[in-house]
């Protein structure tokens, strides 16, 4: 059996793995030379016939074997308490008469807990709570949607006072249609105030039914970064010049959109304010707690390899969420393109976000562990339920998947930690 020895260095960390047992030594290299042979080529040689000497020299034993060196580095690590979440080199003594086979692995250890204050977090979170003022926006919108549109005389623009226009252009050409910036788009609403397209000051020279050309330059803070700046040309006509005649907020307008009153409507409001803030405040009370764990938690040193999984980990979630929401099936290389980034630019954007993962789930793991918290299997049946699309068939070996059952776990332990501390303050 080889035998194991774990060295207290500064990381990496080195494992030393002996096998003293040179029959079993053989026994291996000899099955995994049978596996390979028949692939093995080199010039001079005709393919699958080279010899093993031969192929010992020149491809080196260690390149050779590696199947059997890492069947022995799995074998011999399993002995240890600790656990390495990556393995850096693995340097090889090879066996003879006198001496036992060395596997010297250095590498870099699962990060463990050193302190985990959980119990003794503070919080100041204060909960979110619907105002008047935000009542009063959604009303406003109500009244918006039903405002009387007022069409102005015909008379150029810049006689009005613009704050109050509204107006409908037409595009009947420009010369970035291949771009798709606005490509002929008809009833199309300006807003007189900004300049998103750099014609808008063109058109306060010019009264309802005008059609006239434009020549001008996209502004510097175009949406489409690559045509900032560029000379363009449009031909525009002004379709329609009004403004709104907004109604009064009262009980008539209600009554119009549907309530019995405006008691009934500004109820309805408050209530549909108040469940998006009950989500808002679940979702921000946990993020909070979560960010005071971190920060209440000490960790052995954490690998970059194990960041850099995680960042990994990250970017796979935010393609699946593109593809998702924009029905596409972009791979990662295309959603990095797509956004203008290398895989390097993601990782440092997202390393500090993927540390304070990193340590969470580890105190997330020892709250479990104090708190003896372990998830049922119909707590991973309901989650898997979550997880799949609907009409899915639950199959055995998922519930019992590790994957799921440490989500589970992590879960629990969260809404441990939530229902340990009070309701947030409230406003």
């Amino acid at each position: 059996m080889i035998r194991t020895t774990l060295q207290p260095l500064p990381q990496p960390y080195r494992a030393v793995l002996i096998e003293e047992d040179q029959s079993k030594i053989l026994k291996l290299l000899d099955e995994c030379w049978n596996e390979i042979k028949e692939s093995i080529e080199l010039p001079g040689f005709v393919k699958g016939q080279v010899p093993r000497s031969i192929a010992e020299k020149k491809l080196g034993e260690v390149n050779l074997y590696k199947p059997v060196i890492d069947l022995l580095v799995k074998e011999g690590l399993i002995q240890i308490p600790e656990r390495f979440c990556s393995i850096e080199n693995v340097a090889v003594t090879w066996q003879t008469e006198k001496t036992p086979l060395v596997l010297t692995v250095y590498g870099y250890l699962s990060p463990k807990i050193i302190k985990c204050d959980y119990k003794s977090l503070v919080s100041n979170y204060r909960r979110l709570m619907v105002s008047d003022e935000e009542i009063n926006t959604n009303l406003l919108r109500v009244a918006y949607g039903e405002a009387e549109e007022i069409e102005i005389d015909p008379t150029v623009i810049k006689n009005y006072d613009i704050n109050k226009l509204q107006v409908i252009i037409d595009f009947l050409m420009d010369d970035v249609e291949k771009q798709q910036i606005i490509a002929s788009q008809k009833d199309f609403r300006v807003n007189l105030l900004k300049k998103d397209f750099g014609f808008e000051e063109a058109l306060l020279e010019h009264k309802k039914d005008d059609i006239f050309q434009v020549n001008c330059s996209l502004p510097e803070n175009f949406f489409n970064k690559e045509l900032a700046g560029r000379k363009v040309s449009y031909q525009i006509k002004i379709v329609k010049i009004f403004t709104l005649k907004m109604p009064e907020i009262n009980d008539d307008l209600a009554r119009k959109v549907g309530y019995e009153d405006l008691a009934t409507m500004r109820a309805f409001i408050l209530t549909d304010l108040e469940t998006e803030k009950r989500k808002a405040n679940g979702m921000l009370f946990r993020d909070h707690l979560m960010s005071l764990l971190v920060a209440q938690t000490e960790t052995t040193p954490i690998p970059d390899a194990l960041l850099k999984k995680e960042t990994e980990i990250m970017l796979i979630g935010a393609v699946r969420n593109a593809n998702r929401m924009q029905k596409t099936n972009m791979t990662v290389e295309e959603f990095l393109a797509a956004a203008k980034i290398t895989q390097e630019d993601w990782d440092n954007s997202h390393w500090t976000l993927a540390r304070k993962k990193l340590i969470g789930n580890l105190a997330l793991e020892y709250l479990a562990e104090q708190e003896k918290i372990i998830p049922t299997e119909e707590e991973c049946r309901k989650l898997l339920k979550e997880i799949l699309p609907e009409n899915t068939d639950i199959v055995e070996e998922k519930i019992d998947s590790i994957g799921l059952k440490q989500f589970a776990l992590l879960k629990r332990a969260q809404d441990f930690l939530v229902n340990l501390y009070e309701k947030p303050i409230t406003e």
